[in-house]
């Protein structure tokens, strides 16, 4: 989420004016803020309600891919479980981005994030067990991941509130020298060199929509996080893309380069089990960590 770098800027340059361009609003609801209602979050107002193209290997069904919509991003959504990745993967990036480049930084991310040490339920540890079984190995906890089955995992709730994490006052993104401006941004402005992004052209929508443009002072400078489906989108709307989808779609081309490629996810697949029939409650356990994967006294779980 941009407002977690901004909090980080707002910090290191006290002195510096910075403008923190967001769409949507601060989520202070309990629908976003208990954990145990996160799927209520994947529709409705916090969220922008994206679907892939036709997919060939899901007998070219269109599946839905969800971005956070407000102050936060898609931390406002997400399941809130916590990764630092890959050591493996860190370890390929060139240096300076490597594992034990990236650690402090992330640790120092982590203490201040308060996040929350879960365990699995019967259920999960029942599927770790069968994982391994199947020489799937179990992998140790660690706070690296790496191939195989756990049973622990940190979340990105409070731990000391059972809430989710506000990303956007947790990190400092509500400081003083940081301007919140509410807008959706529809593409860069460049010079006419192309080289260097003099701007933004804003859409806000306040009883009708209308369009502005927000520019830079002097030796100003644009950071684009937007996330791995609306950063790339915001280039290509601004000019910088592989010349054959500029072209496509009449957009006069800045910079021809590869933006837009090799995006890379996993699907979501829920394994429900339901134990001895019973009434349902009509929520899962409220205000509670408990309630967030697995709901035991109501006869669910969920991996």
């Amino acid at each position: 989420a941009g407002c977690a770098l901004v909090g980080s800027l707002a910090a290191d340059l006290p002195s510096a004016r910075i403008a923190l361009v967001e769409v949507g609003e601060a989520a202070d609801s309990q629908a976003v803020m208990t954990p145990s209602h996160w799927p209520q979050t994947l529709k409705g107002k916090h969220a922008f309600d994206y679907q892939t193209v036709p997919q060939p290997l899901l007998k070219r069904r269109r599946i839905d891919y969800p971005r956070g919509r407000g102050l936060g991003g898609s931390s406002l959504i997400n399941v809130m479980i916590y990764s630092r990745g890959f050591k493996a993967d860190w370890d390929a990036m060139p240096e300076g981005w490597r594992s034990h480049d990236v650690k402090p930084v992330l640790e120092a991310l982590e203490a201040r994030l308060h996040l929350t040490e879960l365990s699995a339920g019967t259920y999960g540890r029942a599927v770790a067990s069968a994982a391994e079984s199947c020489s799937i190995p179990h992998r140790e906890d660690g706070f690296w991941e790496e191939h195989g089955a756990t049973t622990s995992y940190r979340a990105m709730i409070d731990s000391r509130t059972g809430r989710r994490l506000d990303i956007y006052r947790s990190l400092g993104a509500n400081r003083s020298n940081v301007t919140l401006v509410s807008g959706t941004v529809e593409r860069l402005l460049f010079g006419n060199d192309g080289c260097r992004a003099l701007g933004v052209e804003l859409c806000s929508v306040s009883g009708k929509t209308e369009k502005r443009a927000l520019h830079l002072r002097e030796l100003g400078e644009i950071v684009l996080c937007a996330g791995a489906i609306d950063s790339p989108k915001i280039l290509q709307l601004s000019g910088v893309g592989p010349p054959d989808l500029l072209r496509k779609f009449g957009i006069n081309q800045v910079r021809s380069l590869p933006i837009g490629q090799g995006l890379q996810d996993h699907t979501l697949l829920p394994i429900v089990s339901l134990g001895e029939p019973k009434p349902l409650a009509k929520e899962l356990s409220p205000n509670s960590v408990q309630g967030w994967i697995h709901d035991e006294p109501n006869g669910i779980q969920i991996v």
